[in-house]
């Protein structure tokens, strides 16, 4: 109903009231606002408030883990443009965690442009977000990045190449095609991922 209500009237006095009241561990209240910015009206004078707070969030100092990636996910959600531009700043951020939401809130509007920043990431120091980097290629649906995830089970660390078999084997028949293709590699520890992306889809 509230959705509904912040296309057609004035949401400034809610938004204020629905954020000055106290909000859970998990930001529900300000993770809501992120449904309700993405049918706002272009002019709405709360937008910009709200997306400022929740960019705050996320960025917040001593975060839980899971709700900053809450908090990422609800950033993309919203449809706003310089969103994308707050994610590639921030995976340059000093800690690891601020980078890893940073890399999964990318991936989720990502388009092909933003793979070298995706791709970029699969170098970090942290582990982490090289592996969130890894699962992130999945969410973007095309081919370069099929063909960055097949690289990084032929040439990547033994802890990212189990990754790339786990969501190369989501990517559909044109994943598990190439798992059952490798899966007679020379290389013991290609075998092994693909081996383990396999049975991760169950396939005999």
């Amino acid at each position: 109903m509230l959705r509904f209500y912040v296309e057609l009237g004035d949401m400034g006095p809610l938004v204020t009231a629905w954020t000055g009241s106290p909000d859970d561990m998990f930001h529900t209240r300000l993770c809501t606002l992120s449904s309700w910015i993405n049918v706002a009206p272009e002019g709405a004078t709360w937008r910009d408030g709200a997306m400022a707070m929740l960019a705050r969030g996320f960025l917040q100092p001593g975060q839980p883990a899971i709700t900053r990636q809450a908090l990422a996910e609800a950033l993309a959600t919203t449809g706003v443009p310089g969103v994308t531009y707050l994610f590639k700043q921030a995976l340059q951020h000093p800690n690891e965690e601020v980078r890893t939401a940073a890399v999964l809130g990318l991936a989720r509007i990502a388009g092909e442009s933003d793979l070298p920043d995706l791709e970029a990431a699969l170098s970090d120091e942290d582990p982490a977000v090289r592996q969130a980097a890894v699962r992130g290629l999945a969410y973007l649906n095309i081919d370069a990045a099929t063909r960055l995830l097949e690289r990084v089970l032929l040439e990547g660390d033994e802890t990212l190449r189990p990754v790339a078999a786990e969501v190369l084997a989501e990517c559909g028949e044109e994943g598990m095609a190439f798992l059952r293709e490798v899966v007679e590699s020379e290389d013991v520890m290609v075998r092994r991922a693909a081996v383990f992306g396999l049975a991760q889809a169950r396939d005999r």
